[in-house]
């Protein structure tokens, strides 16, 4: 049975269930309270569109008070913040100040959970002793976003040429999570991959693995040869040397966080075709990537004895 509060919120009282605060966020948040509405949950959301809400477990709160009052664990999006100031909230008007949200749970019992924190931000939850973990340090959520991120980089590459992928020459830098996922399915799909990196074991495992291996800095020597570059290195290595020797139908897809590896301005200047590509999950699988931050959070809250069944 459903009953109505003085807040407005409808609460249901026959049932014990998880009470979860989701604040801000994109589209992912939103099939994120979907998944949690099924898993013996009540979301209240705030810093999202209050319409399109039919389930059942799902209250769309007035206030970031309201939504933080009922609620014993908050999930905060990913990532949680461009500036350290406010929580990214690209599809509400509402603007929510990270020091509110501090101002509200400190000095109580509430689990925070956040994605992608700077070590400023992280310092300041603790300060206020507030129990904050980072759910972005999982690793299978970020093996699966590698895997989205892969799929998101193939898509793009393919609507933004207009040539084959089978046989081009694609030039990988890095030699992590994405760059293995990303690698071993061009090479898939009969591209000469090449791995550029600058540890010595990535470039040995990068040959065993049937890739050319390149040692970054001498990506130049052979940039003309390159038709797609999948940057993912979050350090300025495809620079105006390496770009003004690019062929001119050579496509870049930076797929790095800030504070990326690719020189924008000279592929400007150089008028070479580039995509800022960062966070794909979100923008070409947000449904799938909506259920891996649920998964996780949820992994997090019975690994803290916060989760009850």
């Amino acid at each position: 049975m459903l009953q109505y509060t003085h807040e407005g919120v409808y609460m249901n009282s026959n049932i014990t269930k998880n009470k979860i605060s989701v604040i801000g966020g994109d589209l992912r948040q939103l099939y994120m309270i979907e998944e949690l509405s099924k898993s013996n949950s009540e979301v209240y959301s705030f810093g999202l569109p209050k319409n399109n809400r039919d389930e059942i477990n799902v209250f769309c709160c007035n206030s970031l008070e309201q939504s933080l009052s009922y609620a014993d664990n908050i999930i905060l999006p990913l990532p949680i913040s461009s500036d350290d100031v406010s929580v990214l909230s690209p599809l509400s008007v509402e603007t929510v100040l990270i020091d509110d949200i501090i101002n509200l749970i400190k000095n109580t019992d509430k689990l925070l959970l956040v994605g992608k924190a700077s070590e400023n931000l992280i310092n300041k939850f603790n300060e206020n002793k507030i129990k904050t973990i980072d759910y972005f340090n999982d690793e299978q959520l970020n093996i699966q976003n590698a895997i989205l991120t892969a799929e998101g980089a193939v898509e793009l590459a393919i609507k933004k040429t207009d040539f084959s992928i089978y046989g081009s020459n694609c030039l990988v830098t890095g030699y992590g999570r994405i760059s293995k996922i990303l690698s071993k399915t061009l090479l898939s799909m009969g591209a000469n991959v090449t791995v550029a990196a600058r540890n010595n074991k990535d470039l040995n495992w990068a040959e065993i693995n049937g890739y050319i291996a390149l040692k970054i800095e001498e990506i130049e020597n052979y940039a003309d040869k390159f038709n797609i570059i999948f940057n993912t290195v979050p350090s300025r290595i495809i620079n105006d040397n390496i770009i003004l020797k690019l062929n001119k139908n050579c496509l870049i897809i930076e797929l790095a966080s800030y504070p990326y590896g690719v020189d924008f301005e000279a592929c400007k200047n150089h008028q070479i075709q580039f995509i800022h590509a960062a966070s794909l999950p979100g923008k070409v699988a947000p449904k799938s990537a909506g259920i891996i931050i649920c998964k996780t959070a949820i992994n997090i809250f019975k690994e803290e004895n916060r989760w009850k069944t």
